[in-house]
């Protein structure tokens, strides 16, 4: 059974309910990178398994097998079919991506949607405008209070435009028959993500997209109501609006759906500092503009202020598990190589305070019996401290922050002997000055202390390493 603890704190008027566990989920997609390909002789003399059936039989029969069915398949057109790009006797056209699937599997397959003015407005009064290659989750349960986010790697084959899309659906029903067998109907898209730029993805060539449902109040009691039915998700190919008769051929491979906490803003799978430092950093108060969710609204009202604050503040869990140049505006990290002691130093962060921090590696070897807490600072050393050997963090709920060079004890290895060491050491190394100011990447500054090294019989060299850091 997972228990989530919690702690309620109030400070300065906000709320904090302090959970101790979070939940992210990753959603199972069957045949996600569309490896799964049942045999379906081609009746159109294409090559084995690429063209569509002819209409009136018993079509995409394979869909069984293979999982992806269709999006409403009313008339002939054959939107979906599964191929390997480096299929040997392939026809020219269906050869690209130098032969690659996604991840770059030589015999790996993917997902070719196909859409053309056969499917459009124009010709089919009511008809929409894309086709899809969809499925229905079995045995998932839309929760309209949790952030959902679905992820393809998308291409453009050659053959037409590259217009493509992601959608997020709620329910929805399988429909099987002798004609146009295996199709899905209906459904609430929640989400959608669309490129309708005829060529904004180079030939042959794969990137990444994304879509996220987020909760809104907005919207929230329409959401409500579809709460308990099964997820559906979608791979798009768009009409051109203008023009018609343009087909679209995008592919998809290696799709992906997560579950996430509200407040899980870099979609970690926690709500730790960093969330919270986001959060703080971008503070306007009530009646600001122009913030949105992965800024660190919450409640999806243009502003980030004290109910977003408290939300996420609230949602705390801690880390489970950059750009990091010399800037006159960004604090320090002061790191001792011989040591591996950590001071921060406020003096160039906005403000000239620090109210918020992270730091993480992956390889588990932080020091956090050396860590020495802010405890008496603020509300530093409170529900937000976390001190282990993959992450050292802390926030002050009060956002006053500390404003002097603060000593965080030896709680990194020693013998990092550059800036680029130590840069390719963390993996997260981030803080918030004052509220509002947006969080930033820390500068990293490697010291070796001089009197340190003419201990260990360097003086000469201490002298010559005093200082390093990296300049812009």
């Amino acid at each position: 059974m997972n228990r989530k603890m919690t702690i309620l704190l109030t400070v300065a008027g906000v709320l904090f309910a302090v959970a101790t566990s979070a939940i992210a989920i990753d959603v199972p997609i069957p045949n996600a990178d569309f490896e799964v390909r049942a045999t379906m002789p081609d009746s159109l003399g294409d090559p084995p398994n690429v063209g569509p059936m002819p209409d009136g039989e018993e079509r995409y029969v394979q869909w069984g097998i293979e999982s992806w069915r269709a999006f409403e398949v009313d008339h002939n057109g054959g939107p979906v079919c599964i191929w390997n790009p480096g299929a040997p006797g392939c026809a020219q056209g269906y050869e690209g991506f130098n032969g690659l699937d996604a991840s770059g599997n030589l015999m790996g397959y993917i997902a070719d949607i196909y859409c053309c003015y056969d499917d459009d407005v124009a010709n089919f009064p009511g008809a929409r405008d894309f086709e899809a290659a969809v499925q229905i989750l079995d045995g998932t349960s839309f929760d309209p209070t949790k952030v959902y986010r679905l992820t393809s790697a998308v291409g453009a084959d050659g053959w037409g435009e590259g217009r493509h899309g992601l959608q997020i659906a709620v329910g929805g029903t399988n429909v099987s028959g002798a004609k146009y067998a295996g199709h899905v109907v209906g459904g609430t898209v929640v989400a959608e993500y669309k490129d309708l730029v005829a060529n904004s993805i180079p030939a042959d060539t794969y990137v990444t997209r994304t879509v996220a449902y987020l909760p809104n109040p907005a919207t929230q009691a329409a959401m409500n109501a579809l709460a308990g039915q099964p997820l559906q998700v979608r791979l798009c190919a768009f009409e051109d609006p203008a023009a018609h008769s343009k087909t679209a051929y995008p592919v998809f491979d290696n799709v992906t759906l997560g579950k996430f906490d509200l407040g899980d803003l870099d979609f970690d799978d926690d709500i730790d500092n960093a969330d919270i430092g986001k959060t703080g950093g971008s503070f306007t108060g009530a009646g600001g503009s122009g913030k949105v969710y992965l800024d660190g609204d919450i409640d999806c009202d243009g502003d980030v202020d004290n109910a977003d604050l408290g939300f996420v503040g609230g949602a705390f869990t801690g880390a489970l598990a950059g750009n990091l140049t010399d800037s006159p505006t960004v604090a320090d990290l002061v790191y001792d190589l011989v040591t591996g002691n950590v001071k921060l130093d406020p003096s160039e962060a906005a403000g000239g305070v620090i109210c918020s921090f992270q730091f993480e590696n992956d390889a588990g070897t932080f020091v956090p019996t050396e860590y020495i807490s802010l405890v008496g600072t603020g509300w530093f050393g409170g529900p937000f401290e976390q001190a282990t050997t993959l992450v050292v963090g802390d926030t002050d709920g009060l956002w006053a922050g500390f404003s002097v060079i603060t000593d965080l004890g030896n709680i990194f290895p020693a013998g990092m002997l550059t800036v680029e060491e130590l840069e390719a050491y963390l993996t997260t190394a981030v803080y918030t000055g004052e509220l509002g100011s947006g969080q930033q990447i820390i500068d990293l500054v490697v010291i070796p202390e001089p009197a340190t090294l003419a201990l260990l019989g360097l003086g000469g060299l201490g002298t010559l390493l005093a200082r390093r850091r990296r300049r812009q």
